[in-house]
C-alpha cells in the first residue's frame, strides 16, 4: 500500500522486463510469425542482412526504447529514394525486407 494506492505486483504486468517480444501475437504488434522468427537478432546482424541486400541503413546505437531500456541500438533502413522508387525491386515493402533478414540471418 502506497499513499493509499493499491498497486499490482510487477509479476502481474503483461509486458514486464522478464516476458520477451518473443511471446507477443500479431494481433499484439508481432511483426513476423513465431515459426519464423530468431529469438533476439542484433543490431549488426540486422545491418549486415542490409548489406547483403544493398539496402542504404543507419546503425544509431544511443537509441533504446522505453519498455526495454537495456536493450540499446536502433537500425534504421531505407526501401525507398526520394522520388518513391525502390532500392531493391525484390524487396516491395518492410514485411518482406523483415523475412529476407530472418533467412539470412
Amino acid at each position: 500500500m502506497f499513499l493509499g494506492l493499491s498497486l499490482p505486483c510487477i509479476s502481474e504486468f503483461r509486458h514486464g522486463f522478464s516476458e520477451s517480444a518473443v511471446q507477443k501475437t500479431i494481433a499484439e504488434g508481432r511483426r513476423i510469425s513465431a515459426e519464423l522468427a530468431c529469438e533476439k537478432p542484433t543490431c549488426v546482424e540486422i545491418g549486415d542482412c542490409c548489406s547483403h541486400l544493398k539496402l542504404p541503413f543507419a546503425i544509431e546505437i544511443d537509441k533504446a526504447y522505453p519498455r526495454d531500456f537495456m536493450q540499446v541500438g536502433r537500425v534504421r533502413v531505407l526501401l525507398k529514394r526520394g522520388d518513391g522508387s525502390l532500392y531493391n525491386p525484390a524487396i516491395p515493402s518492410r514485411k518482406h525486407a523483415l523475412a529476407l533478414f530472418l533467412f539470412i540471418i
